[in-house]
Parts: structure tokens; C-alpha cells; sequence
């Protein structure tokens, strides 16, 4: 089963989530926050709002989350919303540590770390706190931003970005609500027996695949992505056909496994960045070629391996 990027935290670290816009941030962050409270994880989190109004606040948590909020925001679900005026994070550190010791807290949202702090002073103490909170407390902290994670490292400072967040972040994961919202919408209508017989492929032929799961020809062309001008299935099995030209290349994920296989390549070829190339169009290009060339069920060297680890 596909691990659910949501809850990919660990506890006593920072994790940094990045997407496009601050909009994204809080929708991103309000659906983490509902899935966290639904989890098998222990304790309740603390959602600090950095970025909306109460107001604009609440009418997203209304829109995003399950279930909806029915009144003012406060307490929902596991769920304790702390709204704080725009670059005033670190001014209630006693206030969120009493919330945090009366209410079992284990997880802290920021929604949007670009409008938490005011100055360069705010965004040290800010950062220092929070790496308290996590280590002294053992909680999971769980930050927003939108700085371009395309050249943001785990461990290293990144220059006018996150900066020594990136450095003490235990990992930089992207979130793109449109696509989550998609997948959630797809999660929840699939056990549904009403659904099901709606579906065009529901009442057509089926067979058992070797691996003995059910395949239809129509789900698995439904099932067909394109990947940087290849189209391949969920199964991992390469389609055929040629791309539908009416359909955009998706990127390829910056995961940790694919930039691992960008530093095995390098190792092995050079810098494969082009004069007047931007570091998202030679990622897709090299891994696109790598993807493409290797089996369409692919297993990490031993190097890769180590890297991963």
C-alpha cells in the first residue's frame, strides 16, 4: 500500500512541507491535520494559523476538512487551532507549551512559515523554539512553506529559501492539494457499491492477472499516466500506446529515491545540468531517461540502497 505523505513524520523532528502558493500551504495543512486526527497516531495537534485571517480560516477548515468544523474554531477532532497575528510566532512559545502539556499535544502544524515571523531576529527564535518543542517534548513539528524545494537539500542550509530550516529538517516533501484532493475524492468513492456499478469498467470482462489480481483492459487504460512523455501504468507495466498529445508531461517527483538516482548518475557521468538548463527540466530529462531505460519495476542498487538509508 502506497504510504500516505501526510503522515510520513516522525516524532522529535521537523519535517517541511512545500507547495506553490500560501493558499496551498493552508489547504494542504488543514488536510494533514484531519488526517493526522483520524490516525492510529497518539495525541492531538496543535494548528498554529500564521497566514489567514480567523474568518478565511475557518471557511477553508469548513471546505477541506472531514468532517467540517460546525462552529467557531477552537477545538475539532483532536485538533487545537491557535491563530496568531502575521510575524508574531515566537511571541506565544508559554502559550503554546501550556496548550501542549494540558491537552496531550504530539504534533504542531505551522501553515505557513513565510508569514510566522517578522524579522530575521523572530525567525531565529522561532526556529530555535520549535527544535525545543520537538526534542525536549518529542513531538512531530510539521511546517509550510512555499520557498522552490527544487534545490533545497535535507541537511544543508538553502539559500534564499528555507534556509537553516532545511538544514535541522529531517525531511522536504511536496504537497500539492489538487492532486491529494483528487486522490481523497477516488479513496472515498472506491469501496462505495453505488459508485462501483457506475464505473464503465465495473460490468465489463475481467480476468486474474499472474500476479492474481482482478484486470480489466478498460481500468487498466484508465489507469495510465504519463510520466515525462511515457505513458505507464499503476501496475508498472509500460503502455504501448504513444502519448495523447492533448495531455501535459507531469514532473517527476523530487523524491528522496529519484534525486538519489540523480547523484548515482552524476557520480558516474558528470553534472548533467545544460548551460541555460533549470535544475526541473534536467531532473525530468535525466530520470526520464534512466526511468526509461531500466525495467519498468524498478529495485535500488546497493549504492542507491545506502543512500536511501
Amino acid at each position: 500500500m502506497k504510504s500516505d505523505k501526510y503522515l510520513a513524520f516522525s516524532a522529535g523532528e521537523i519535517t517541511v512541507y512545500c507547495s506553490k502558493s500560501v493558499r496551498e500551504n493552508v489547504q494542504c495543512s488543514l488536510l494533514q491535520a484531519s488526517r493526522i486526527s483520524k490516525s492510529e497516531r497518539r495525541g492531538n495537534t496543535l494548528y498554529i494559523n500564521t497566514a489567514f485571517s480567523t474568518r478565511k480560516l475557518y471557511e477553508a477548515a469548513r471546505r477541506d476538512m472531514t468532517p467540517a468544523p460546525e462552529d467557531k474554531l477552537g477545538k475539532s477532532e483532536g485538533i487545537y487551532f491557535k491563530n496568531v497575528i502575521i510575524g508574531d510566532l515566537p511571541r506565544h512559545f508559554d502559550e503554546y507549551r501550556e496548550l501542549i502539556e494540558q491537552h496531550d499535544i504530539k504534533h504542531i502544524i505551522v501553515n505557513s512559515w513565510e508569514f510566522a515571523n517578522r524579522s530575521y531576529g523572530y525567525k531565529e527564535k522561532a526556529l530555535f523554539g520549535l527544535m525545543g518543542f520537538a526534542k525536549e517534548l518529542n513531538l512531530s513539528v510539521l511546517i509550510y512553506s512555499q520557498a522552490k524545494m527544487e534545490t533545497a537539500i535535507v541537511g544543508e542550509m538553502h539559500r534564499g529559501g528555507l534556509g537553516k530550516l532545511a538544514a535541522i529538517a529531517d525531511d522536504i516533501i511536496w504537497a500539492s492539494y489538487e492532486a491529494d484532493e483528487i486522490q481523497q475524492k477516488a479513496e472515498s468513492e472506491k469501496l462505495s457499491p453505488m459508485k462501483i456499478n457506475e464505473l464503465d469498467y465495473a460490468h465489463g470482462e475481467m480476468s486474474i492477472s499472474e500476479f492474481g489480481e482482478l484486470e480489466s483492459p478498460k481500468l487498466m487504460e484508465k489507469e495510465a499516466i504519463l510520466t515525462n512523455g511515457l505513458r505507464v501504468r499503476s501496475t508498472g507495466v509500460k503502455a504501448t500506446e504513444k502519448p495523447i498529445p492533448s495531455q501535459k508531461s507531469k514532473h517527476i517527483p523530487m523524491s528522496n529515491k529519484n534525486r538519489a538516482l540523480l547523484a548515482e548518475y552524476e557520480k558516474t557521468n558528470g553534472k548533467a545540468q545544460l548551460p541555460g538548463e533549470s535544475f526541473r527540466d534536467m531532473f525530468d530529462r535525466v530520470l526520464g531517461k534512466i526511468l526509461s531505460e531500466n525495467s519498468a519495476i524498478w529495485e535500488p542498487g546497493e549504492r542507491v540502497r545506502e543512500m536511501l538509508s
